[in-house]
């Protein structure tokens, strides 16, 4: 009796070769997870603020309509003195005021020609460019109402 009692005893542990091998193989799955996870991530993010761009550009000619001014979506950020001293002189030309989205730190807005949304609450249209990283993504605003059209 007590020869049986204690095999039973012995065999009830978890070994540390046991532990260890299972750790390896949880080690050995989060490696190959683990990356496509984080790629998972960044497209989510990216996703994310492509979302809250489009959703701002929808709104922009309601903000002239509500503001009783024109507005004109430039390039942002703006490179160069030279650059902006063309910008500030074609919004003066064009008696607008510059619109500024709330971008995300690192993404860009290109836009190809000045985009103006009159008073009225109508715009003339253009194509905008937004990159962050390695994505970009091009928008087409059309005009009377300019809501942005993925490309």
């Amino acid at each position: 009796m007590r020869r049986r009692r204690r095999n039973l005893a012995s065999e009830a542990g978890v070994t540390l070769i046991e532990l260890i091998v299972l750790l390896a193989v949880m080690g050995m799955i989060t490696a190959l997870a683990g990356p496509q996870l984080y790629r998972t991530f960044d497209a989510f993010r990216f996703r994310l603020g492509r979302d809250d761009v489009e959703r701002q550009l929808a709104s922009l000619n309601q903000k002239a309509f509500l503001e009783n001014r024109n507005l004109m979506l430039l390039s942002q950020p703006t490179r160069g003195v030279d650059r902006a001293r063309d910008q500030a002189e074609l919004l003066a030309a064009q008696d607008a005021a510059a619109i500024v989205l709330n971008l995300t730190q690192g993404w860009a807005i290109e836009v190809q020609q000045p985009i103006l949304y009159r008073a009225n609450g109508m715009c003339e249209g253009g194509t905008v460019r937004v990159d962050v990283g390695s994505y970009a993504y091009l928008y087409q605003l059309a005009a009377p109402r300019c809501l942005p059209r993925a490309n």
